[in-house]
C-alpha cells in the first residue's frame, strides 16, 4: 500500500509533476497545478469545486452518476485545507495481482483495523473472484 500527496483544493492525487506553484514560483507542497497558479487559487465556492470535480470524473469514466460524484466531494472537500478542515487525508494505491485499487483514506477518531487487516480483506475478497 503506498500514499500519496492529494492536492488539499480538489483533492486530486498528486505527483511532482501535479504541484502548483507559489507566488515566488517554487512548487506548493498542498495544492495542484488547476488550483494553484503562481500563489493565486482559482476563484470557486466549495460546492462549484464540487461540480467541477464530478464533471471531471464522470468524464473520464471514474463515476457513473453526477449526483453521487457531487455528495462523494461534498464529503470529502471540507476535510482539506482550503476549505477549511486539517488536511490529514492521504490518497491510497493497494496493488493486488488481479487490479490496483486506488482512493481516499481519512483519518477519523472512529475504531478501524490496521492497514496489513485491510491488505488482507482486499487480497481475501478479490482472490476468491
Amino acid at each position: 500500500m503506498t500514499n500519496s500527496k492529494i492536492c488539499q483544493s480538489c483533492a486530486m492525487p498528486m505527483t511532482a509533476a501535479d504541484h502548483g506553484t507559489n507566488a515566488d514560483g517554487t512548487p506548493s507542497t498542498d495544492f495542484c497545478k488547476f488550483c494553484m497558479k503562481n500563489g493565486k487559487m482559482g476563484d470557486c465556492t466549495m460546492e462549484q469545486m464540487a461540480d467541477i470535480c464530478a464533471d471531471i470524473d464522470l468524464r473520464d469514466g471514474r463515476a457513473a452518476d453526477k449526483q453521487a460524484a457531487v455528495n462523494m466531494y461534498m464529503s470529502v472537500l471540507p476535510m482539506l485545507k482550503r476549505w477549511g478542515g486539517t488536511g490529514t487525508m492521504e490518497y491510497e494505491v493497494v496493488e493486488l495481482p488481479q487490479m490496483t485499487v486506488r482512493g481516499l483514506g481519512c483519518r477519523t477518531s472512529n475504531t478501524a483495523p490496521d492497514r496489513r487487516t485491510v491488505e488482507k480483506l482486499f487480497r481475501r475478497r478479490f482472490s476468491e473472484h
